[in-house]
């Protein structure tokens, strides 16, 4: 009985130990993995606070696109007291025009470089949200099971009804 009520205490204490990020640099690859996973799509509010230091006039993404990222490469912190940079240079796939289709990582492959200024809060680093792109960064394994989600949202309840069904 003792040892259950233990793994009860140890559950209960994860979330608070997840969120503390003893250094930026923890901070911004926690931040990269939340966010290339689809963090900010599903208006995770629990995820963003963790990750976020949210500026008080921030309103959540509003954006009907994303971009979709091939891989990512995080440069050093360069901080000054509480207050630290990181940038993280996302490979994006090449388009291939007009139709903006992606191509792959080939030599037409795009690169969006996004500098996050990593704060100390409470003891903790997070990312100020002032720093976000306006566009969620999502991965190829998120934008199929986000199109997966929308496409079963868009089918229909019950398809054994009507009279095409009645024998």
């Amino acid at each position: 009985m003792a040892v259950i009520k233990c793994v009860m205490v140890c559950l209960a204490m994860l979330p608070a130990v997840a969120s503390a990020w003893e250094t930026p640099l923890q901070a911004v690859e926690q931040f990269v993995a939340w966010e290339l996973g689809g963090g900010r799509l599903h208006s995770d509010a629990e995820g963003m606070q963790q990750h976020l230091h949210l500026e008080p006039d921030y309103e959540g993404i509003g954006a009907d696109t994303v971009l979709l990222s091939s891989g990512h490469r995080l440069g050093k912190p360069r901080c000054h007291g509480s207050n630290c940079t990181v940038v993280v240079n996302y490979q994006l796939p090449a388009l291939t025009g007009e139709e903006e289709l992606p191509l792959g990582n080939g030599p037409r492959a795009r690169n969006e470089r996004v500098s996050y200024r990593i704060l100390a809060v409470d003891g903790d680093w997070r990312i100020d949200s002032g720093s976000l792109t306006d566009t969620p960064i999502i991965n190829a394994q998120t934008l199929a099971a986000h199109t997966a989600m929308l496409a079963a949202d868009d089918e229909p309840a019950d398809q054994t009804q009507g009279p095409a069904n009645d024998l």
